[in-house]
């Protein structure tokens, strides 16, 4: 069996010993925890959906911290549930179980509702909240400005669910004598199980919100499912059975959570007053001792009805038993009525069963008596006597026409009214009066015309208007007992308005009419012309030339330059007054970088108008302006002190927020480096919420990060990825330029060109130095932003590149030359077999002073896959953990004994596989390369690849490795760029290191990820 291009792969390492590296990822997700926020609680990921910790399945938890945040590092995308802990505001335990559907961003009382089978639009509708309120990544608790709430409906009703259920919960388990917390949580699931089927089935009836009222009459409905669910465990279900049931218990506790409830829905929009109101509302325990007095006393029991339960809750909720239902009846009308009456019958409390048949009416025609409209406390009846009647109207209700929702009646109760719609009923009398406060009007007048019942046959032609021309008079408008008339003085006159109403003009019901009546108006439109200074600024503060508009309220002369006053800026550069009539405009161009305010006056006096009237007071205008150049900086995204999302610490690094190093300012993001941590460990950072709703806000064209770097290297690199939602996993991660200086702050940058800005990106995952064996090594990062639109990354001023036009071959006394273009398009000639001593030598040239930091260990991979004859042969191979180091101009490879080294390939005819471990053939080997000018390095090859062969086997024959073959190197750590700087294109390769039933796997694989050189060798034989 021979196996394709295996003899190769080591020669091809030798050529890579300075390259790449794997690298670690985060896939972290994460949430907030609602009741107020929970901090101490424990979340879980629940994988199996049994809503219990199953440490054989793999399954997580992790704890909230002091903002109420968790993050599953590893990522979850399974259910999530959260018992114990303590609210972060009120420093209460928290009492239930709340859980939140797969992938969301927040858990709360209302995300177990959606777990327990509530839809959410009809748990939106139950609790008359906004129908596109996303409940699972809408945090209630998040503040729009400091203390103020950006969601107070969502958050007060969230709120008022918790103290419902978690009141319940107590009363539940009082009466049952359970006090363990498992127990008490499994009351608290069950009860909210209830409360979603509630909803679910009828989200009208359980409508748990009117408007800023709680709706009793819902809420106990609501409270009569939870209590008769079938999953409460059996001694609750004895307790509930004790107090005569469901319904009963609902019918006790509904009025005090109704007022309790109210409590939060009446609360301020700023967090200070919901944390009031929950530590008075969760720590009164009255509620649930009341309950245990009641059925300890007698007065609650197996045998109570739902009307005696409901007046027993009354009186635990503040309401005494014997308090009646009243009912008063009042109308509208004071002495004796001349048309209809208005009767309105107020109850103390609601009622549901009043009608008009519970009502009598004495003294009119029964088709004088209107409908009965209203409900809840108050209704009206409109009664409206015949014409040429006159009499008593007596109206009477019953004693137990009506019931409050606790049985109660109301008592018998009557309302008398006279009326007189006959020729003997006074005529209706009218008062005229004006809008104008003053003596005199400057302008439009509104008269309004108010008779003291309703009239009709008022008319524009019943008024008479002198003082003013007829187009100057409006129409009339109103209706009933007021009517209105505007009249508009014509401008620059004066004079008086007379007003006067015929007699009879207008008709009340009895059919008499009214009187006459008049009023007057002085008015003077020849003021003194008014003056409005605005500018060309819409922003606060101007940043260059200024154009103040003056405004005079009519066409005026004698306005100039010399009326206007201007400070703040020197004289010249204030420039002509232009314009003419009413509008005049001033440019005024503030001295380049300075700041300070222009302020713009007019004179007494400065202007005249046609009637020789001038504005009367001192105008001024004010204008700050900046003409500094403003630099702009990007946008940051975290600076750990006023801008500061989530963070922490992957693969054994560790992260915390602590004071900056020397040269910085505040607090930086520390990320520590122990030897016990992988060489890719870093610390990942979740952009705050109010950065752009959670993401890096990347647009075309604008697709670079900067950060402040403090490191205790020189040379040293940073890797930093950008990953998406969890929903949408996609990261890119690009490594930074080498840091020139150690223990000193540097600008470092990141050149996400190519990004989908589309994209949702919304953790940072930053790793400090991925090519070197971490030795507790201590880092710094701070003023993370993204950079403006248009920023250009600094090019690098120090690296190494290979010479464009210096790769040679040489076997024995052969050498044949090469450029890299070459190489990278129609392919260098290797003969075949090499001598012992073949080498390839090509120039390794540096730019600058590039310096490499200790320990640097490096990992390196290549690909060679035959192109002619095609599908003859594919291999990849591997070798980590190289060291290398440079003096001066010396860069030392060196492979260690903790190096690993393997090829995979594939058989002449592509149908079995094989991997090679060639390491301890190269352990041990130290290789100097030269940047030296004009120098160039050598890389001996083929004595590995003579040794290659004789271990795969004796019958290899020469002639089956001739072909074309494209060949990719990939390097990562070293500091190595094209030639004038241009970055290599980065590419991965996957080893496998596994081989399972004649097949590689790459479930068992080593990846490494870097800049690459690709091109083509051609092997034949030699001439």
């Amino acid at each position: 069996m021979k196996y394709r291009l295996l003899p190769v792969a080591s020669a091809a390492m030798m050529l890579v010993a300075c390259g790449g590296s794997g690298s670690g990822s985060d896939p972290s997700t994460g949430g907030v925890a609602v009741d107020g926020y929970l901090q101490n609680s424990t979340v879980l990921c629940d994988a199996t959906g049994n809503w219990q910790l199953d440490s054989d399945q793999n399954e997580t938890t992790v704890p909230t911290n002091a903002q109420g945040q968790f993050v599953f590092s590893e990522g979850c995308q399974h259910p999530l549930m959260l018992t114990g802990g303590k609210s972060t505001d009120t420093q209460l335990d928290f009492v239930g179980m709340i859980k939140a559907p797969a992938l969301s961003k927040v858990i709360s009382p209302l995300t177990t509702l959606l777990v327990h089978g509530a839809s959410a639009q009809n748990l939106l509708t139950a609790l008359e909240l906004d129908a596109s309120t996303a409940l699972t990544d809408t945090d209630p608790m998040v503040e729009a400005t400091e203390g103020v709430l950006s969601h107070p409906n969502l958050a007060r009703k969230t709120l008022a669910v918790q103290q419902i259920l978690q009141k319940a919960t107590e009363v539940l388990a009082t009466l049952a004598g359970i006090n363990d917390v498992d127990s008490k949580n499994a009351i608290y699931d069950a009860l909210a199980a209830g409360l979603a089927q509630a909803i679910q089935a009828s989200p009208t009836t359980t409508k748990l919100f009117n408007g800023q009222d709680v709706n009793q009459a819902a809420l106990r409905t609501a409270l009569a499912n939870m209590f008769g669910i079938s999953t409460l465990p059996t001694t609750a279900k004895n307790a509930v059975a004790g107090v005569g049931g469901a319904a009963p218990l609902a019918a006790v506790l509904a009025p005090t959570l109704a007022k309790q409830a109210d409590a939060y829905i009446d609360a301020s929009n700023q967090t200070a007053g919901l944390t009031q109101v929950t530590m008075a509302q969760q720590t009164d325990t009255q509620l649930a001792s009341k309950v245990q007095a009641a059925k300890n006393q007698g007065h609650l029991g197996a045998t109570t009805t739902e009307a005696a339960a409901a007046t027993l809750g009354d009186e635990i909720a503040g309401v005494p038993a014997n308090t009646p239902l009243t009912l008063s009846i009042t109308d509208n009308v004071a002495g004796t009525a001349t048309g209809p009456v208005i009767f309105t019958f107020t109850f103390s409390e609601d009622v549901s069963d009043f009608a008009l048949g519970d009502i009598t009416v004495d003294g009119v025609l029964a088709s004088s008596v209107g409908t009965l409209s209203g409900s809840g406390k108050v209704y009206t009846l409109t009664v409206s006597p015949a014409e040429n009647t006159s009499g008593t109207i007596t109206v009477r209700v019953a004693a137990g026409a009506a019931n409050n929702a606790a049985g109660k009646p109301c008592p018998a109760q009557s309302d008398s009214q006279t009326f007189d719609r006959t020729v003997n009923a006074p005529a209706p009398t009218l008062e005229i009066g004006d809008s104008v406060s003053t003596t005199t009007a400057t302008g439009a007048v509104t008269f309004t015309f108010t008779f003291n019942e309703s009239v009709t046959g008022f008319a524009r032609d019943d008024i008479t208007v002198t003082g003013v021309p007829e187009a100057n008079v409006g129409a009339l408008s109103g209706s009933g007992s007021v009517y209105t008339l505007v009249v508009t003085p014509p401008a620059n006159t004066s004079g008086t308005i007379n007003i006067g109403v015929r007699e009879g003009a207008a008709t009340n019901g009895a059919g008499k009419t009214s009187p006459t009546k008049t009023t007057s108006q002085n008015f003077d439109t020849t003021l003194a012309p008014t003056l409005n200074i605005t500018d060309s600024v819409s922003t606060t503060t101007a940043t260059g030339a200024v154009t103040f508009t003056f405004t005079f309220s009519e066409s005026v002369t004698g306005f100039a330059r010399d009326d206007i006053t201007v400070t703040g800026v020197p004289e010249a550069n204030v420039g002509a007054l232009s314009g003419s009539g009413s509008v005049y405009t001033l440019v005024v161009t503030p001295p380049a970088n300075t700041s300070g305010t222009i302020n713009v006056s007019v004179r007494e006096g400065a202007a005249t108008n046609a009637a020789g009237k001038s504005n009367a007071t001192t105008q001024v205008a004010p204008q700050a302006f900046d003409t500094r150049i403003v630099v702009d900086e990007g946008t940051v995204l975290a600076n750990f002190e006023s801008i500061q999302g989530g963070s922490g610490g992957y693969s054994g690094a560790q992260a915390s927020s602590q004071v900056a190093p020397t040269g910085g300012t505040g607090n930086a993001l520390q990320i520590t480096k122990p030897a016990s941590a992988d060489i890719w460990g870093g610390a990942w950072y979740l952009v705050p919420s109010n950065i752009n709703n959670g993401k890096v806000p990347f647009a075309t064209g604008r697709t670079v990060i900067a950060a402040k770097v403090y490191s205790p290297i020189a040379g040293s690199t940073i890797k930093l990825k950008v990953t998406a939602a969890e929903r949408d996993p996609t990261h890119v991660e690009v490594e930074s330029l080498p840091l020139a200086t150690a223990n000193a702050w540097q600008t470092v940058y990141w050149d996400f060109t190519g990004i989908d800005v589309s994209k949702a990106f919304t953790t940072l995952s930053i790793t400090p130095d991925p090519n070197r064996t971490p030795d507790g090594k201590v880092y710094y990062i701070d003023d993370i932003r993204l950079a403006p639109a248009g920023t250009v990354v600094p090019n690098p001023t120090a690296y190494l590149y290979i010479g464009a036009d210096n790769i040679n071959v040489r076997d024995a006394a052969t050498t044949r030359s090469y450029t890299l273009a070459q190489f990278e398009s129609t392919g260098i000639n290797v003969p075949w077999p090499v001598s012992d001593d073949a080498a390839i030598r090509f120039a390794l040239g540096e730019q600058g002073t590039v310096v490499l930091p200790a320990n640097l260990t490096v990992h390196a991979a290549v690909s060679i896959e035959q192109v002619d004859p095609v599908g003859h042969g594919l291999m990849k191979a591997y070798i980590k953990n190289v060291q290398v180091t440079k003096t001066g101009t010396n860069v030392t490879i060196t492979v260690p004994t903790t190096a690993e080294a393997k090829v995979f390939g594939t058989s002449w005819d592509g149908e079995n596989q094989a991997i090679v471990n060639f390491t301890n053939s190269v352990k041990g080997i130290t290789n100097t390369l030269t940047t030296a000018a004009s120098t160039l390095s050598n890389v001996v090859f083929g004595d590995v690849v003579n040794w290659g062969i004789n271990g795969v086997g004796s019958d290899f024959a020469m002639s089956d490795l001739y072909g074309k073959y494209k060949v990719t190197i990939v390097l990562q750590g070293l500091p190595l760029r094209k030639a004038g700087g241009g970055t290599l294109p980065t590419k991965s390769i996957e080893v496998p290191t596994l081989i399972q039933g004649g097949t590689a796997s790459l479930t068992s694989s080593f990846i490494v990820t870097g800049p690459a050189i690709e091109g083509t060798i051609i092997l034949g034989p030699k001439n």
